[in-house]
């Protein structure tokens, strides 16, 4: 008994005696609920006074440090965008800089360019003196006389009819050069030749040339001829290569004269036709474009067709200042010989190398 804790009425038996607590203790708990619920709600509302400023604190804290961030935010960001745009106008500068350095190089090439190609022009105008050899023939097929071969009259006065309605609508009296365009298969080459000579001694051209003429009616021709035929008007570009292969241009090369080239980027194919063979030489021709600085695929293919040595003047339909500039530099451009054949390569893979 002097062992057991003195809160137990009954020794020796915990739960009993517990149990005998909690019922002697129920009235009384019963009774205090009232302050109890009082006092717990004191000290709640005591407690939440202080938590409820320190939640409105922090939230106004957590406020300002948002504010705070964004404004560090956007100064960094305004920073670095600064930065970036100074380096890249300083890159554009760098570039412009660099530009403007080769335009004064550029623009005294263009100028001797075209310089060249009015002091060819002027050349071009120039008669050379006739040979003693042929002044005789000339004089003499232009007197033929009416009353003469029927045949040759007839080849004589359709010429000269068609000769002097051109020079009429020109509103011209004579012509640096006359083309006999596309050969008549009936041509009688003694009576053709010589009223293209007699063309010549009448003054109303310079020179007499051809159009689309093979090599051996080119030769047909000037044996019934005493002046010389200075040209032979052909269809050559990257999509056409006949005369590489036909003799035109060897003939050119033997008899000294200068075909001139037209259609040289093909009709305008070469620029906008939607074959896959025309697009893989317009790929070809874009990149050569880019290697020697010219203006895209159409001033490739002048450069292209100026190429061959027998020294083709391509024939440029654009009326446009800058294009006419863009074939000029073209004109002037080599292209080497790896560069030339692989358009030839694309076109005609027989006659690469």
């Amino acid at each position: 008994m002097a062992d057991s804790p003195f809160w137990m009425i009954w020794p020796g038996n915990a739960a009993l005696s517990a149990l005998t607590w909690f019922v002697i203790a129920m009235p009384f708990l019963y009774a205090a609920r009232a302050p109890v619920h009082g006092l717990l709600r004191s000290l709640g509302q005591l407690a939440g006074g202080p938590l409820r400023l320190a939640s409105r604190a922090l939230l106004a804290s957590a406020q300002e440090l948002r504010e705070r961030n964004r404004t560090v935010l956007l100064a960094q960001g305004r920073e670095e965008s600064g930065d970036r745009l100074a380096r890249e106008f300083e890159r554009v500068a760098a570039l412009v800089k660099r530009d403007l350095e080769g335009y004064p190089a550029l623009q005294r090439k263009l100028l001797d360019e075209i310089t060249r190609v009015e002091e060819d022009y002027k050349k071009c105008g120039e008669v050379p003196p006739p040979p003693p050899d042929w002044v005789d023939a000339v004089a003499a097929v232009a007197k033929i006389k009416p009353n003469g071969n029927e045949l040759v009259q007839r080849v004589l006065e359709e010429i000269n009819r068609s000769v002097n309605r051109s020079l009429e609508k020109l509103g011209i009296d004579h012509a640096d050069l006359i083309l006999l365009h596309r050969p008549d298969y009936l041509m009688d080459p003694t009576e053709t030749g010589g009223a293209l000579d007699g063309l010549i001694s009448d003054g109303k051209t310079k020179f007499v040339g051809v159009s689309n003429f093979s090599p051996s009616r080119i030769s047909l021709l000037a044996h019934g001829m005493k002046a010389p035929i200075v040209t032979n008007q052909i269809e050559f570009s990257p999509l056409h290569l006949d005369p590489i292969s036909d003799g035109t241009f060897d003939t050119a090369l033997r008899r000294g004269h200068r075909p001139m080239i037209w259609s040289p980027v093909g009709g305008g194919r070469l620029l906008t036709g939607d074959e896959p063979d025309v697009a893989k030489i317009r790929t070809v021709l874009a990149g050569i474009a880019e290697t020697y600085g010219l203006d895209g695929p159409a001033e490739a293919a002048i450069a292209f067709v100026v190429r061959h040595p027998a020294g083709g003047v391509p024939i440029v339909g654009s009326g446009k200042r800058e294009r006419m500039l863009g074939a000029i530099k073209a004109a002037a451009t080599v292209l080497d010989r790896q560069d030339w054949y692989a358009v030839v390569a694309e076109t005609s893979p027989m006659l690469s190398l």
